[in-house]
């Protein structure tokens, strides 16, 4: 499932302060991926959830944004 970084905020660490998905995967450089355990709440209840990110080459961010 892909999901905007926008389109779902309420993202919560350990400590259940929000983090910003953006800066967490800033640092990926082209065709690089990264994750992170972090936990949300789902139907009520705070689950954890194995989020993944790929950063796309110049090319490929274009074509997402149409």
């Amino acid at each position: 499932m892909r999901i905007r970084a926008w389109g779902f905020n309420i993202y919560y660490e350990e400590n259940n302060e929000r983090i910003d998905l953006l800066q967490e995967f800033a640092g990926l450089q082209e065709g690089e991926s990264g994750e992170i355990t972090v936990r949300c709440i789902i139907n009520g209840l705070m689950e954890p959830v194995r989020f993944c990110a790929l950063r796309k080459d110049a090319d490929g961010e274009r074509k997402g944004l149409r």
